[in-house]
């Protein structure tokens, strides 16, 4: 059996490598998460000052989860259409609301990260079944992965 056919999508990143991909239920969820065919998952994360983006939602692991690996988001964030919108500076009405259409689709009923949260979101690629979590001072949020050499155990 191909690869493709475990990995029917294709997306080529903004640095020109072009990844397959599948798009895998996340169990006892409503989502999936975005894997790559090299074994890496795609991560979201806000790595600039300010608010926070999955980080603001530490008291809800379910939501916190889902605002970090959620397939339509990590795609659009990947997305030249995500680039078009929010590269600038200067957030458009445009830009606006289709963030607003695509979190009130995904998350009906619910308040939202702040919509410069979004344009300031990035997608991290960390190997498949690791340990990680993603800490924050002042709204930047960071990646680190579990070491069982650099932890202590009492």
């Amino acid at each position: 059996m191909s690869s493709i056919s475990n990995y029917p999508n294709t997306l080529t990143l903004s640095n020109g490598v072009i990844n397959n991909y599948k798009e895998v239920t996340v169990p006892n969820t409503s989502y999936s998460k975005v894997v790559f065919e090299d074994g890496t998952v795609a991560v979201l994360v806000h790595t600039y000052y300010g608010g926070g983006w999955s980080t603001n939602y530490f008291d809800s692991p379910t939501k916190q989860h889902q605002y970090v690996f959620d397939s339509r988001i990590v795609l659009y964030v990947l997305s030249d259409e995500f680039k078009k919108h929010f590269s600038t500076r200067k957030i458009t009405d445009e830009a606006t609301k289709t963030y607003e259409d695509m979190m009130n689709s995904i998350f009906p009923n619910m308040i939202h990260p702040c919509v410069d949260s979004f344009a300031k979101l990035v997608v991290k690629f960390i190997p498949e079944n690791t340990m990680f979590r993603i800490h924050e001072y002042d709204g930047a949020e960071g990646i680190e992965i579990f070491d069982p050499n650099n932890y202590m155990t009492s």
